[in-house]
């Protein structure tokens, strides 16, 4: 059966989001999550939506919040379930970690390859809580040299507490220039140097963000039947 790929994570604006969209239909996506920071920038991506969709390609709204700097986290996290499609937390210490877990976001993520100082016990508030993690290509293609060296090597350890607490992982690009967005199988490739399996790393693009979906969907509407358009 065909695979059918997602990228949840790409940062548009005005003036970029129809190159973004027109280059994730060519490198074979089925859906992109449109992302902000700032909730009052929802009524931006809605004005996009109907246009790219009839680009061909179906689309996700998303907010990133910070248990960290957002005050308010969990009133913050509760309003933003009723308005976004997906609600993301982005960690920065292991306290970050617990409190998105214990909420009702999505996705927990990270700058990919940072320790940020966090441990294998970190993540274990993630085993069993039915998250995802998302690890992102784009902050790591923006370094060079040893600093990429660096990061990857924290993202390899990252990555192996991860599947040692099978915690299931999803894969975008972190993309806010169309120039930074990958093909599925060239950002698979470059996570398996990290030491995620290709199939893994297929399965971060496709199976898992089309189960996060599946159960985004049914918690809003647990009549509608889940296929199209994000069938796999």
């Amino acid at each position: 059966m065909k695979r059918c790929f997602f990228d949840l994570h790409i940062f548009p604006n005005e003036k970029n989001w129809r190159e973004m969209v027109f280059r994730a239909r060519e490198f074979g996506f089925k859906a992109l999550g449109l992302t902000v920071r700032e909730k009052s920038r929802l009524r931006t991506l809605k004005g996009i939506v109907s246009e790219a969709e009839a680009m061909g390609i179906q689309v996700l709204t998303r907010l990133d919040l910070s248990p960290t700097l957002s005050k308010g986290f969990s009133a913050e996290v509760k309003w933003a379930k009723g308005s976004f499609d997906l609600v993301a937390a982005e960690c920065l210490t292991g306290k970050d970690i617990i409190a998105a877990a214990k909420s009702p976001v999505n996705i927990l993520f990270i700058d990919s390859g940072s320790s940020l100082g966090l441990r294998e016990r970190d993540f274990k508030p993630l085993v069993g809580s039915q998250k995802f993690f998302e690890l992102n290509l784009s902050p790591l293609l923006m370094k060079r040299g040893l600093e990429r060296i660096r990061k990857l090597s924290h993202l390899m350890r990252g990555l192996a507490w991860l599947q040692k607490l099978k915690v299931p992982t999803i894969l975008s690009s972190g993309a806010k220039e169309p120039l930074e967005m990958r093909s599925p199988f060239d950002m698979a490739s470059f996570f398996y140097i990290a030491g995620l399996s290709l199939e893994e790393g297929l399965k971060g693009l496709s199976r898992n963000p089309a189960t996060l979906i599946e159960t985004v969907k049914a918690e809003r509407d647990p009549e509608e039947p889940f296929p199209s358009p994000f069938s796999f």
